[in-house]
């Protein structure tokens, strides 16, 4: 008989726990569908304008910076060009 009243009393506790359970998954389903909206939206609208979705990193920042570094001392070294010989021109042909 008591365990009657066990199955009786969760029958009971899910019936009435059910509504709220759905109502729950359901505000948790709406509030995600429109997250999923907004945040494509978005990202479609930085993609057309040519912004970057997420910030740089700090390693993003620090792989620029010697970039940066690495294309000024390039662009500061004298540039030395090694002479160029066309052996053709050289060559005598006997007649």
């Amino acid at each position: 008989m008591v365990e009657l009243l066990k199955n009786f009393g969760k029958g009971i506790l899910y019936v009435i726990g059910f509504p709220f359970f759905l109502v729950v998954l359901a505000i948790f389903a709406a509030f995600g569908l429109i997250a999923f909206v907004f945040q494509l939206l978005k990202s479609i609208l930085f993609f057309f304008t040519g912004q970057k979705f997420f910030p740089d990193l700090p390693e993003d920042k620090q792989l620029k910076a010697l970039q940066a570094a690495k294309n000024e001392r390039l662009l500061g070294a004298p540039n030395q060009s090694t002479p160029q010989m066309n052996l053709d021109a050289l060559d005598v042909k006997k007649k």
